[in-house]
């Protein structure tokens, strides 16, 4: 994240071999699945029902795939294969080990079902789309996580696509902090002062984690290339009739404006001028224009946008840097 953000490879090259080094001090079970490491304090969230030997697999299936792409970055290929096999190797363990009928759950974990631990083995890829029903329903009931984990929560939602419970879930579980009459922050747990939190803070900063789910999901700002030189913008919104963000980024800033109702779509884009964006344009609507001129209608039309095809129930558009508004209708 912070290299597609920044496009600052001296620093991971910097951290790489520490990286390199955390990642092999990790052990394997002989059931293949991520063997804990005990120290002062094992934390997985604050709250109560944490399976945390299953957390403890999917945190590091997560940190394996920030190691590929490093590795991938500076084109060394033995790391690349190690930690694909290792990969590849605790996602079957898991799946075979900790997947019960309706839910994930480690062998030695008693308590109730963890709703962080279904939304985990989402993010980790453990999961496939056969077990998203059943996840689901798990994070219809179970709301366990603390405000910290409950960003990777509602992320497993869209990533599942179920955007709309996951706004749901996001306005219920944040509604308090962010109708409080006299707090403007976001707390480190659900109540301030609760024991059951630490004591806790009332400003927070892993409490922003739902922010940057209304950024990159429900508007769709999402870096695609390093230093945002290739982004993408790919609204899920949710049952929203209007949305606006802005991102201030090392390549300029960029700035969304959507607006759905009445069967039209509209979408209003700021792309800074060294880059360029590719425009998702949900494929309900098959009359699109840009800037007052016609550029799909079922087929695409000649224009400066590159048609990259439909794409995950999207019409692709490439643009390069600049002002557009796209208008489409059914």
């Amino acid at each position: 994240n912070y290299f597609l953000n920044t496009g600052d490879s001296a620093t991971i090259r910097e951290v790489y071999p520490g990286v390199r080094k955390y990642m092999h001090i990790w052990e394997i079970n002989p059931n293949g699945t991520v063997k804990l490491r005990k120290g002062e304090w094992p934390w997985g969230d604050w709250g109560t029902d944490k399976d945390l030997e299953f957390l403890y697999n999917a945190w590091y299936s997560i940190a394996l795939k920030g190691f590929i792409r490093m590795a991938e970055l500076f084109e060394i290929p033995e790391d690349v294969s190690w930690a694909l096999g290792r990969q590849e190797v605790i996602k079957a363990a898991v799946n075979t080990n900790y997947w019960t009928r309706d839910h994930y759950r480690s062998t030695n974990y008693k308590d109730d079902i963890d709703d962080r631990s279904q939304a985990m083995a989402v993010l980790a890829g453990y999961a496939d789309a056969a077990k998203y029903p059943q996840i689901l329903q798990v994070l219809k009931e179970q709301e366990y996580a603390s405000p910290y984990m409950e960003k990777y929560v509602i992320e497993a939602l869209f990533v599942m696509g179920y955007p709309e419970f996951g706004l749901e879930r996001l306005k219920k579980r944040f509604g308090e902090m962010v109708d409080h009459p006299f707090y403007t922050t976001l707390w480190e747990g659900w109540e301030i002062g609760s024991s059951t939190f630490g004591g806790g803070t009332f400003n927070h900063a892993w409490s922003g984690g739902g922010l940057t789910i209304l950024s990159q999901y429900v508007a769709g700002i999402s870096p695609l290339k390093p230093g945002f030189k290739l982004f993408e913008v790919k609204p899920r919104m949710a049952g929203l009739t209007q949305v606006s963000a802005g991102n201030v980024t090392v390549a300029g800033e960029i700035a969304v404006s959507l607006l759905e109702e009445n069967e039209r779509f509209e979408l209003k884009l700021e792309v800074p001028p060294a880059s360029a964006c590719m425009v998702y344009i949900p494929d309900a609507y098959q009359k699109i224009s840009c800037n007052g001129k016609l550029i799909f209608n079922g087929v695409p039309k000649e224009s400066m946008h590159v048609y990259m095809g439909n794409i995950d129930g999207y019409q692709c558009f490439k643009t390069a840097g600049g002002s557009f508004d796209f208008s489409a209708s059914k």
